[in-house]
């Protein structure tokens, strides 16, 4: 295995550990699952380390001089902490005047199982997104990247709420200077895809949130999935008996699970047909690709008997999972888009970015000829660009 800097990355078993500590950090999969009886601990404060390991080979980005992961207790709802994991990554070499600079990467849709979180699930499941990862620490940038609450660790399944993925990065950011204190305050924010929804939740809300020694600079995202709530929302029998990409059902149907596990009073399951129950009792238990493959040439007419929009009072609850922040934001954003792109609806998103561009005049948005996969990519010159001059002062 290659060797975690030490004087960089302080290891908390060396400081007093405990075992409760080390059987959360083994039952949210570092480990054989002996340990996954231990208790769920919650009610610490956010921001804090719980426990940190080193992380095996295989599961080291690439363009990484020391990767670690590391579990820290953040907002898990109103009313509650919880534990989520993250993992650290810094670029090769010594740390510049200052510290490294920080980027933290909100990762985009991988599945609510907890073996699809991003920072154990290795190479095979997480190849393409751990391509958008590489190209910032070969910038010199270190990048943390939450797992969100609920995925990876133990308990139940995640509340992915909008501004809870916004608490649980920005508590990330604030625990991973105790792990490695040659981390700069300055820090920006990058998603694609659902994850520049939880981008552009944290660049509105980190100012307020993240503390005094924190300094967040900005955001990059690309490939808004905005409005996505409207296709939940008109999902039903009536719906139109055409297949969407796949990407976009597995969507819906991960915000169904999600929706139908924090809010059993709405009973979702009498809304779903027989075909519907079935993914989505899937989409708990498989992550992103594999949900993907098990709905191609599914519509959302045949998952459901009954409207959608029909539930009562679900409006707020789907805007709370799938709305996307479109004002408000603290510091300057970016926002790439291809104009290729199927995984997201077009004519929501670039009525979004018209939304974006007439509220706020420090946005920088720019529009690429290419396709969802792409879009990333093809924007990273812009998108580093951007950091750079976001983090440089």
């Amino acid at each position: 295995m290659k060797s975690v800097h030490k004087q960089a990355l302080r290891r908390i078993g060396t400081c007093g550990l405990t075992a409760t500590a080390l059987a959360a950090v083994v039952a949210s999969g570092l480990g054989a699952g002996t340990a996954a009886a231990a208790p769920v601990p919650t009610g610490g404060t956010a921001g804090k380390v719980y426990a940190n390991i080193g992380l095996p080979d295989d599961r080291w980005v690439t363009g990484a001089g020391s990767a670690n992961r590391f579990t820290y207790w953040t907002n898990a709802a109103a009313d509650r902490t919880e534990l989520s994991s993250a993992a650290i990554y810094l670029p090769n070499g010594d740390a510049p005047e200052g510290g490294w600079p920080v980027v933290a990467w909100a990762h985009d849709t991988v599945g609510l199982a907890d073996k699809c979180a991003p920072s154990w699930s290795g190479r095979t499941e997480s190849a393409a997104r751990w391509n958008d990862i590489t190209p910032w620490l070969k910038k010199g940038y270190a990048v943390v990247a939450s797992d969100y609450a609920g995925l990876g660790t133990e308990g139940k399944l995640p509340d992915l709420q909008t501004t809870i993925k916004s608490d649980n990065i920005i508590d990330a950011v604030k625990a991973a200077h105790d792990i490695a204190p040659n981390l700069s305050a300055k820090w920006a924010v990058n998603g694609n895809g659902s994850g520049a929804t939880a981008a552009l939740a944290t660049a509105r809300n980190a100012v307020k949130l993240q503390g005094p020694d924190l300094d967040f600079r900005g955001a990059t995202v690309t490939s808004v999935p905005a409005d996505l709530g409207a296709l939940v929302l008109n999902a039903g029998p009536g719906f139109i008996p055409v297949p969407l990409p796949t990407d976009l059902t597995a969507e819906v149907l991960y915000a169904v699970a999600g929706i139908r596990a924090s809010h059993p009073e709405i009973n979702l399951d009498s809304y779903l047909s027989t075909e519907g129950r079935a993914l989505t009792d899937k989409a708990v238990k498989v992550c992103s690709a594999e949900l993907q493959r098990a709905v191609a040439g599914t519509s959302l007419n045949e998952l459901f008997t009954k409207p959608v929009a029909s539930i009562p009072n679900l409006g707020p609850i789907v805007e709370a999972y799938l709305g996307v922040p479109d004002s408000g934001f603290a510091k300057p954003v970016f926002i790439g888009q291809g104009l290729l792109d199927t995984t997201v609806v077009l004519p929501y998103t670039l009525d979004f970015l018209n939304r974006v561009q007439a509220t706020d005049r420090t946005a920088t948005i720019r529009t690429y000829p290419v396709d969802g996969p792409g879009t990333s990519a093809t924007a990273l010159p812009d998108a580093t660009a951007f950091v750079s001059k976001i983090l440089g002062g």
